[in-house]
């Protein structure tokens, strides 16, 4: 065996991990220096799992088997210790391995790569597909840029031997991946996320796996920026209202029964403020309420609650005249034994804030967050924009809000039945 140029010793985080939730994923450590026999154990099994699926795979790669079998164990050894990349398999053992050893004795009937994080390059020309080219994908990655920026991740190297396909591995696979660039870039302060792929092969195989994991096709967004203008287009200049037109989406869900699946509920907060006229009460203790004068923001002390008496109908008057409410910490239990429970019949239950949160900025988080429930029926619409945005801004909501829903629904995109886009007073756009 050749000797090795760069190796380097085990950090904490290398130790084997099993990805949580997914039991027979693993994320591959880094070879250890001190250990020469275990890395070569390694690479033996990286590069036999690689060839095997250049073999067994050959239109669903970039490469080929011709050019990779040449590759000496410097080549393998500085991929494995490319800083830039993580790789996690699926193995099949029970007991589950415990030692980054014991992951290489066994066959890895899976694989998935993630390289990443990078950042968008202020270069003119710069895309999100630019930024992993041949001349900087070893680069180590610029964690103070990565910070409150758009982290870009892109998948490589998947693969599910045949043998073991259509046992939901490759989702799982796919889901951890997912689940480690997030976790990363929110432990970075990454502002947001962007995962890419590229798929070489035409089965529309992994186009159904990648879709069931929340991922959209680049022609798929292509349309929704080209509906996003028409619609812009005509809510701006054609058809121009004395109002703040809101942007809806809307959407029908298929194969799915609300008597007998299970009803999701979840909410995300999107990058731009969707509606910005929304009106927020502050429900609050005398620094609360000096802060909300302050700020120019309607609020409500515990005394003002206490003078509706409980009256249902008064306490229904109060929610609808608001869209949300913010209450003090220290006030949140007093509110239900006041009001009963009007406010959470509403879907307007306060959202907490402490003295030491900015209140403004609260309130902000009030406004851009939005919420997926279903209910009874199969429709839902929820505000995600509106006609005063610019096309990026509007677009950035719309499908962080779609892919999130996409991760709340049971069989992901085979729920979806149709997504549409509509403002107040404009034609409905269909997306999907």
């Amino acid at each position: 065996m050749s000797s090795f140029t760069q190796p380097t010793e085990l950090r904490p985080q290398d130790q084997l991990i099993a990805i949580a939730a997914m039991a027979d994923v693993y994320l591959v450590p880094k070879p250890a220096q001190s250990q020469p026999s275990d890395i070569s154990l390694l690479i033996e099994r990286y590069r036999t799992t690689r060839l095997t699926a250049l073999q067994l795979d050959p239109d669903a790669f970039g490469s080929t088997y011709a050019r990779e079998i040449q590759f000496t164990d410097e080549i393998w050894l500085s991929r494995l210790l490319n800083p830039l990349s993580k790789t996690l398999v699926s193995v099949d053992v029970k007991p589950p391995p415990t030692e980054p050893v014991d992951l290489a004795r066994h066959e890895w009937l899976g694989t998935a790569t993630i390289l990443g994080p990078k950042v968008l390059s202020e270069t003119k020309g710069s895309s999100l597909w630019t930024t992993y080219t041949r001349d900087n994908s070893n680069d180590p990655p610029d964690w103070p840029a990565v910070k409150d920026s758009n982290a870009i991740y892109m998948i490589a190297g998947v693969f599910v031997h045949p043998s073991r396909r259509r046992q939901g591995r490759g989702k799982r696979l796919i889901r951890a991946v997912v689940s480690t660039a997030t976790e990363e870039a929110k432990s970075a302060g990454a502002s947001r996320v962007t995962i890419l792929l590229e798929i070489e092969s035409e089965n529309q195989v992994p186009d159904r796996l990648y879709e069931s994991a929340g991922f959209w096709a680049v022609d798929r967004e292509a349309g929704v920026r080209q509906n996003v203008q028409q619609l812009l287009e005509y809510s701006q200049n054609e058809k121009k209202r004395n109002f703040l037109e809101t942007v809806e989406l809307q959407i029908g869900l298929k194969n799915y029964d609300p008597q007998r699946d299970k009803r999701f509920s979840g909410t995300i907060r999107l990058p731009n403020v969707p509606r910005p006229g929304m009106t927020i009460c502050v429900i609050g203790d005398q620094h609360d309420l000096d802060r909300s004068k302050h700020l120019g923001i309607e609020s409500a002390s515990v005394d003002d609650l206490k003078k509706l008496n409980k009256n249902k109908k008064l306490i229904k008057k109060l929610a609808r005249k608001y869209d949300a409410f913010v209450a003090s910490e220290t006030l949140l239990r007093q509110i239900p034994r006041i009001l009963g429970p009007g406010l959470s019949r509403a879907g307007k239950f306060p959202t907490p804030v402490s003295h030491a949160e900015d209140l403004e900025a609260k309130v902000t988080e009030v406004k851009s967050t939005i919420k997926f429930q279903l209910k009874k029926v199969l429709c839902l619409g929820v505000a995600v924009g509106n006609v005063g945005m610019t096309e990026d801004e509007l677009i950035s909501n719309i499908m962080l809000a779609i892919n999130y829903l996409v991760s709340l629904l049971k069989k992901g995109w085979q729920n979806v039945g149709s997504l549409v886009i509509k403002a107040s007073m404009s034609p409905p756009k269909r997306l999907y």
